[in-house]
C-alpha cells in the first residue's frame, strides 16, 4: 500500500513524449504528466503523497520541437536503481508507439518519443536494472504497447492504454485515458464527474473505501472509455495493491476578508494556478478585477506585519490550508 507520508519509500517516473507534426498534442502530452505529478505529490487533499523530490520528470523543454528524451528517461531509471530508499516505483509513460517498426529481424515495437524511436526491448532492458525496487508499477498511455518480459520472471503490474493491436485515444486536449485514470484518482475531492447521470462515477462513488485498488481505478477507467475509446489492455501480476486515498468529501478552502465579515469557500478545482483562484476570488466576494487587485494573506502567529504574511505562489496558499493557518484577502484599489 502507498503510505500517506511523503517520507515514504515510494518514487515516481513521468514521461511525457512529444510531437513533431502537431504541436497541440505535443503539449497536451505534457500538460497530462505534470498534472499527474501535482496530483501523486498533493498533500491537500493527499491522495497519494509521494515525496516531491522522488518524483522525476521527462518532458520535451518545447513541445513539438526536436529533442532527444531518452537519455534523460535511462538516467532518471539509473538514480532509481541506486537509491535504497525506495522500493516501489510508479513508472507512466505518454507518448506515441508503433507496433513491429522495422523489417525482417530487426522488428521491433516502439516508443515514439518525437526524435527517435526506442525500442521495447531496450526498455525492458533498463528495467531491468531496477533490482532494489521490490514492487513496479508501469503504466503505458500509447498505441500498440506491448506486454513487459522479465529475464528474472519478477512479478509487477502493467496497465495499457489500449491493446497491442489498437491505438490510444489521444486528442489536442490530451490522453482520454489518462484523463479518466486522473479523475478516478480525484474521486470526490473536486466534487466533479463526467455528467449528472453518469452511471459509473455513481457506482465507483457508491462503493467507496478508504482505498482505491489497482482493480477499483482499472474498472473506472475501463467503464467510462468502452464508449469513447478500444477496450483498455489490462495485465497484472500479483496482488491488486492500494495505490491511493480515497478522497470521500470535496475539499473546500476557506477564505474571508480581512475585515472578517465574508467567508467564501472555494472548491480545490479552481486551485490550479494562481491566476485562476485570483478570478474565482473577485467573483465570490462580488469585486470587480479590472478596478482592483487581489492580495492573498495567511495568518503567521506573529507579531511582525500585524501576524500576516502574503502568499504569492499558489504553493503558499496550500501551504497555509495544510498547516491550518487561516487565509484572508484583501482588496485594493489598482
Amino acid at each position: 500500500m502507498i503510505r500517506s507520508f511523503t517520507r515514504n519509500r515510494y518514487g515516481a517516473l513521468l514521461v511525457a513524449g512529444n510531437d513533431l507534426k502537431n504541436t497541440s498534442v505535443a503539449e497536451a502530452l505534457t500538460k497530462d504528466i505534470l498534472e499527474l505529478k501535482k496530483l501523486i505529490t498533493s498533500r491537500a487533499p493527499r491522495i497519494i503523497g509521494i515525496s516531491e523530490n522522488k518524483v522525476h520528470v521527462v518532458a520535451p523543454t518545447t513541445p513539438g520541437e526536436p529533442e532527444n528524451l531518452w537519455p534523460k528517461v535511462k538516467e532518471y531509471i539509473d538514480i532509481f536503481s541506486e537509491d535504497e530508499d525506495i522500493d516501489t516505483l510508479l513508472i507512466y509513460i505518454s507518448c506515441h508507439g508503433s507496433k513491429n517498426k522495422g523489417s525482417g529481424d530487426a522488428q521491433n515495437n516502439c516508443f515514439e518519443f518525437g526524435s527517435e524511436s526506442i525500442a521495447m526491448t531496450n526498455f525492458q532492458e533498463e528495467l531491468e536494472r531496477l533490482v532494489n525496487v521490490d514492487k513496479l508499477m508501469v503504466v503505458l498511455d500509447r498505441c500498440h504497447p506491448s506486454r513487459i518480459k522479465f529475464q528474472d520472471g519478477r512479478k509487477f503490474i502493467q496497465i495499457n492504454a489500449c491493446k497491442e493491436n489498437e491505438k490510444a485515444d489521444i486528442t489536442d486536449e490530451g490522453s482520454i485515458f489518462t484523463k479518466y485514470l486522473l479523475q478516478g484518482l480525484k474521486a470526490k475531492s473536486e466534487g466533479k464527474r463526467c455528467s449528472n447521470n453518469c452511471q459509473s462515477c455513481n457506482d465507483y462513488w457508491a462503493k467507496r473505501t478508504d482505498f482505491i485498488t489497482v482493480h477499483s481505478l482499472y474498472d473506472y477507467v475501463k467503464n467510462h472509455m468502452k464508449n469513447v475509446s478500444p477496450t483498455i489492455g489490462f495485465e497484472l501480476e500479483g496482488d491488486s495493491s492500494n495505490i491511493a486515498f480515497y478522497t470521500d468529501d470535496q475539499v473546500l478552502i476557506e477564505f474571508e476578508d480581512c475585515t472578517g465579515k465574508t467567508k467564501k469557500d472555494v472548491p480545490l478545482e479552481y486551485l490550479q494556478e494562481m491566476k485562476q483562484l485570483e478570478s474565482k476570488l473577485f467573483k465570490m466576494f462580488e469585486k470587480e478585477a479590472r478596478v482592483n487587485k487581489v492580495k492573498i494573506l495567511r495568518e503567521t502567529y506573529r507579531k511582525e506585519n500585524g501576524g500576516l504574511e502574503e502568499c504569492d505562489t499558489l504553493e503558499k496558499v496550500m501551504s497555509a490550508w495544510v498547516h491550518r493557518q487561516r487565509l484572508k484577502i484583501e482588496f485594493k484599489p489598482l
